[in-house]
């Protein structure tokens, strides 16, 4: 399911990317995510359906089941995250900046006092991962940034751009290009590793 969590909101990858791109709208960009992430968890689900049903898969289990509005209210809390989020947004109520923040409090004050999953050493735990996650995502971010310095500073990108447009100036084949370009490119990447 991790192509969804990139789609729905809130997705750090869309704040991310409004934050290097200034002109671009988080509500926008967040109403946008909506219909290709519910496409997308929809891809997931349907085979998932099928093949459960096709192979007896969870057949045998013989717990339970409960009924779908006593789910629905347990699981409130969480639908209520993106609605709260994109709501906010929508209705100015909040920044994009802000509305990470929103989210950030709201899921601490539905973990700790709703549904009482997290005690002090859980809390930490997360901070710690959120932290590495951060570096991580920081430490990407700032070395695209020095490629992208030093491939416009060597003039590699303009180089490179002219080269393909002196080969085609038909678009599909240029995109076909690049991306057989950038293919060749993780390929050797993966085979470095």
């Amino acid at each position: 399911a991790g192509s969804t969590a990139i789609l729905i909101p809130p997705s750090i990858a869309f704040v991310i990317f409004t934050v290097l791109v200034p002109q671009v709208s988080v509500p926008a960009l967040f109403a946008a995510g909506l219909i290709p992430g519910v496409l997308a968890g929809l891809s997931l689900l349907v085979p998932a359906i099928f093949f459960a049903r096709r192979y007896g898969w969870g057949s045998t289990d013989e717990s339970e089941r409960k009924n779908l509005l006593a789910v629905l209210k347990d699981a409130s809390w969480g639908i209520a995250a993106p609605v709260i989020i994109l709501g906010g947004l929508r209705t100015g109520a909040f920044t994009p900046t802000e509305a990470a923040a929103v989210a950030v409090f709201y899921g601490l004050f539905v973990g700790t006092v709703v549904y009482r999953t997290l005690d002090a050493r859980k809390l930490y735990r997360v901070l710690v991962d959120s932290a590495e996650i951060s570096a991580v995502v920081m430490l990407i971010i700032a070395c695209a940034g020095i490629f992208a310095h030093a491939g416009s500073t060597l003039g590699a990108f303009d180089a490179m751009a002219k080269a393909m447009l002196g080969v085609t100036q038909e678009e599909h084949l240029m995109l076909a290009m690049i991306m057989l370009l950038l293919f060749l490119a993780v390929l050797a990447l993966v085979l470095i590793n």
